[in-house]
């Protein structure tokens, strides 16, 4: 899972690479979402934009969240070979 940290005030661009996730010559073909969890329940204090998809990476842009709160971010993408794949990141809030 890889940790991305911002101030609140800041937006990012966040990458979710399923490189790992996929099959020889599979691709990811679509995006059914992005969540955002907080001590484990879904928050809306982030603000996450619409995911650009280039295969193998989808991106995001991150906005706000409360300062010294770690959020998880789990992006849901569907691939060339049918499977649905959730891949995790994780945004800190300094």
């Amino acid at each position: 899972m890889d940790i991305y940290t911002k101030r609140s005030p800041e937006t990012i661009q966040y990458t979710f690479n399923f490189t790992p996730e996929l099959g020889t010559g599979e691709t990811v073909s679509s995006v059914s979402g992005v969540s955002q969890y907080e001590d484990g329940a879904t928050t809306t204090d982030l603000t996450i934009g619409s995911p650009t998809l280039s295969s193998p990476n989808v991106q995001v842009l991150v906005g706000g969240g409360a300062a010294r709160k770690v959020y998880v971010l789990e992006c849901t993408a569907v691939t060339s070979a049918g499977q649905t794949l959730i891949v995790q990141g994780a945004v800190a809030v300094i």
